[in-house]
């Protein structure tokens, strides 16, 4: 395969995983790519110095680009693309142990099977 070869699959790669970290189709975040030029300006150049990292990484350096040339299109994503890539804590606080006493019983446990994640 010829280097051009290699960067356009890197290319590729690069819009598709950060696509999925964002929740929106590769065929919208490629647009959003081609109305910035960044295809041009940012994935091919980067190309030597970013394939030899890990995806995570690589994603990040994509979502971080959008972040300072299409600040509109991330505020809509950053919410979604923040959840999908940290792990929220679900617990609750109770301050008031009335409110405990009169409105919390125990029911039954449940095991949880661990998400197995990939990447």
């Amino acid at each position: 395969m010829e280097r051009t070869d290699k960067a356009t699959e890197f290319v590729v790669f690069c819009i598709e995983n950060t696509a999925l970290r964002l929740g929106v189709s590769g065929a919208e975040l490629y647009q959003v790519f081609k109305r910035l030029d960044a295809i041009r300006l940012f994935l091919y150049p980067s190309y030597p110095t970013l394939h030899t990292q890990s995806k995570n990484y690589i994603v990040d350096e994509a979502l971080e680009y959008l972040r300072q040339h299409d600040p509109d299109f991330m505020k809509d994503k950053a919410k979604d693309e923040r959840l999908r890539y940290e792990q929220p804590n679900n617990q609750i606080c109770i301050l008031n142990q009335a409110i405990v006493d009169n409105h919390l019983h125990f029911m039954e446990t449940v095991t949880l099977e661990k998400e197995v994640r990939n990447g």
